[in-house]
């Protein structure tokens, strides 16, 4: 399967340890709230690629949120080289596809909390 011009896998039984602890970490939520983040973003189809020669380790799933009705997919991408993450959301619709938002630069304790505030909260 290819997604804006690269290949990307859908078995999840083969994660490298850079993807699962993505998805671990992504799936974090304060303790104070029951539901975790997949759940709550209603996070369906999701795909992963590992990092391969110079093609950095991402996450994607399709997401349901009230903030923004423009964002329909999410894209973790771990970037190895400065050891931070990039956040891309997306708005898909048939051919069409654009990126609504692009945050770079993530610790890997934000994430969770970006990913809410810009699909969630309104």
């Amino acid at each position: 399967m290819i997604f804006h011009n690269q290949e990307f896998h859908q078995d999840t039984f083969h994660q490298s340890y850079e993807v699962k602890a993505m998805l671990d970490q992504i799936n974090q939520y304060p303790p104070r709230e029951s539901l975790k983040l997949f759940t709550a973003l209603n996070a369906k189809d999701i795909v992963y690629q590992d990092r391969k020669g110079d093609k950095d380790a991402f996450v994607q799933f399709k997401v349901t949120g009230d903030k923004s009705p423009k964002i329909n997919k999410v894209r973790v991408i771990y970037d190895y080289g400065m050891d931070l993450y990039n956040i891309e959301f997306w708005y898909i619709r048939g051919t069409q596809h654009k990126i609504v938002k692009k945050i770079n630069g993530l610790y890997n304790d934000q994430l969770t909390e970006t990913i809410w505030r810009n699909v969630v909260i309104v």
